[in-house]
């Protein structure tokens, strides 16, 4: 006799064989028995692989760089060694040696004119780059890393963009959001990892920052 379960149905590992007979789906563990599942969800098939890739396209378009993106300024800042003099590697700063080839020749005791005697300069680089920017924090998606900072939303913003960029945002030392009318240029750092989203294929990856400038 088959068994009824009134909203869920657990079938075992070894059921391999479905009959659909008036409206019921029947699954047959084995010659003697069956179950059947309950079709009065609507929803029940709905989400399908062509579903999800429909998604997934929807929220491309919207973060192409026509859609509902922003342009946002990457700047990645990296320290090198000062190409002046040489630099102490037990104290972590320059020795006030000039090295001898460098553009600004000193006398040996006195601070480097180069790096002021830090023995080392920053470099920047940077790049524009097209973000999803949610300044509104009730429209923020769920993530461990704002989860403590709700109580100054003002001063956070969340981003979202396509996984590939995620290299540049965990490299990233801090981003620049300019032309918002009555703010002028605003400068923010990561806050937090990025955290992947999507329709369960995590195609996407949400970003918290905190303001800086």
């Amino acid at each position: 006799m088959p068994t009824l379960f009134e909203n869920i149905f657990l079938l075992d590992d070894d059921t391999d064989l479905f009959e659909i007979d008036g409206g019921n789906i029947f699954s047959f563990v084995d010659e003697d028995e069956e179950e059947i599942l309950d079709t009065s969800n609507p929803f029940i098939g709905l989400i399908t692989p062509a579903f999800k890739k429909l998604h997934k396209d929807m929220i491309d378009a919207l973060l192409d760089d026509t859609g509902l993106t922003q342009r946002v300024k990457f700047v990645y800042n990296k320290y090198e060694q000062c190409d002046n003099c040489i630099y102490d590697q037990g104290n972590g700063k320059s020795s006030n040696t000039y090295n001898g080839s460098g553009p600004k020749s000193f006398r040996n005791g006195q601070i480097c004119p180069q790096c002021n005697g830090k023995g080392k300069h920053v470099v920047s680089a940077q790049e524009y780059l097209y973000l999803m920017v949610v300044w509104d924090s009730k429209g923020w998606a769920k993530m461990a890393a704002n989860s403590e900072t709700l109580r100054v939303p003002e001063m956070m913003i969340q981003t979202k963009c396509k996984m590939l960029l995620k290299p540049k945002i965990m490299k990233v030392s801090y981003i620049e959001i300019t032309d918002i009318e009555g703010y002028g240029t605003l400068r923010f750092e990561r806050h937090g990892d990025p955290e992947p989203c999507g329709f369960n294929d995590n195609n996407f990856l949400h970003t918290m920052w905190k303001r800086i400038k």
